[in-house]
């Protein structure tokens, strides 16, 4: 391979300029080097070319230090630094990419002249890869075919071991990877990576709300619920709502006060204790909410099967204190007012009540 010093350049135009003595004989044997004073005191160092001293020249490099450097035909390589303080010639090593890096007039040889090899391993099977118009080509040995798994070996012969297996480097290997035994150090946290391409996302990671997986238990966004409201309104909700924060609305399921023994409307008064509530004891339906389920928002049956017959319409239908099963108010002090004497409790409604009333 061609060697280049930049550093015998610069002597030899030195010398050519007058370091020879005049006298014609030798001064020192060509390639030889040793230390001399600069001009300011400091220590440098001279070479001999062609069997005469150079200048003394400033040190150059610190003995036994490689540095980068480039051949004549762009060819990149190292250098080292001589114990006198020089640097030493170019060494540029052929490489695979289509140019003639050491200047030799070939492209891409080995040391024989034939073109570059590389050793592979495809598998279990040992080959070698060629270097073709500045490429290596695919492994001599196994089946290209064979899908990559995380088995320390490089299954599909592409030149890569166990590609794919942790791509995002966070430890697990992908969950859609097979893995062996021998390919267990690619992936020390184990596997099930349902995100290979997110370091974030992992088995036993935080689940945030994101409309992601985080921690690969095949639930999303599975942050956590929060219960609010009462009484019958009293309900779970999640945190996390297709991505984004949620918050539990308390009055989820509210509905119109009935006197059922429950808490309809969630404002933690009961039956005949809400004034809001409507039914055998409320003859005015003026404190309906009107905006929330469970009410019939025709004013001429707002009372039907509730009062007797009071409201703005007579529905016909019969209903008293007593058929409640709930007995509603019966416990009140004072007690809730009906007509004592009125005892019917009826098993059916009249005709005109069912046709003119529907549930609420």
């Amino acid at each position: 391979m061609k060697q280049v010093s930049f550093a015998l350049l610069v002597i030899t135009l030195l010398i050519s300029c007058g370091a020879d003595d005049g006298s014609g004989e030798p001064e020192c044997a060509t390639g030889a080097a040793e230390t001399c004073m600069l001009i300011n005191g400091t220590a440098g160092v001279r070479q001999c070319v062609s069997e005469q001293w150079s200048p003394c020249l400033p040190i150059l490099c610190v003995a036994g230090e490689q540095g980068p450097c480039s051949s004549d035909c762009g060819g990149e390589g190292l250098r080292l630094c001589s114990s006198e303080g020089i640097w030493d010639t170019c060494v540029v090593d052929e490489q695979c990419n289509g140019g003639d890096d050491d200047c030799d007039g070939l492209v891409d040889e080995g040391a024989d002249g034939n073109p570059l090899v590389l050793g592979c391993n495809c598998g279990m099977s040992v080959g070698v890869r060629l270097c073709v118009g500045g490429f290596f080509q695919g492994c001599s040995a196994g089946d290209a075919g064979t899908p990559e798994s995380c088995n320390d070996l490089d299954d599909d012969c592409d030149g890569l071991t166990d590609e794919e297996c942790d791509t995002d480097k966070d430890g697990f290997c992908n969950s859609a990877m097979e893995v062996l035994p021998a390919g267990a150090a690619v992936c020390p946290a184990g596997t099930g990576d349902c995100d290979d391409h997110a370091d974030y996302v992992h088995p036993g990671a935080t689940e945030v709300c994101n409309g992601f997986d985080d921690d690969c238990d095949g639930v999303k966004d599975d942050v956590g619920e929060e219960t609010c409201g009462l009484g019958d309104c009293t309900h779970a909700s999640p945190l996390c709502d297709d991505g984004k924060p949620a918050s539990c609305d308390p009055f989820l399921g509210q509905q119109q006060e009935v006197q059922d023994g429950k808490d309809n409307d969630n404002d933690k008064l009961i039956d005949a204790m809400d004034p809001e509530c409507t039914g055998p004891c409320d003859n005015s339906e003026a404190s309906l909410i009107l905006d929330i389920p469970g009410v019939n928002m025709d004013p001429c049956k707002q009372d039907c099967y509730w009062d007797q017959n009071s409201g703005n319409g007579n529905d016909k239908c019969d209903w008293t204190h007593k058929c409640d099963p709930e007995n509603p108010g019966g416990n009140l002090k004072p007690k809730c007012v009906y007509d004592p004497t009125y005892k019917k409790c009826p098993t059916s409604q009249d005709a005109q009540c069912l046709k003119f009333c529907l549930p609420l």
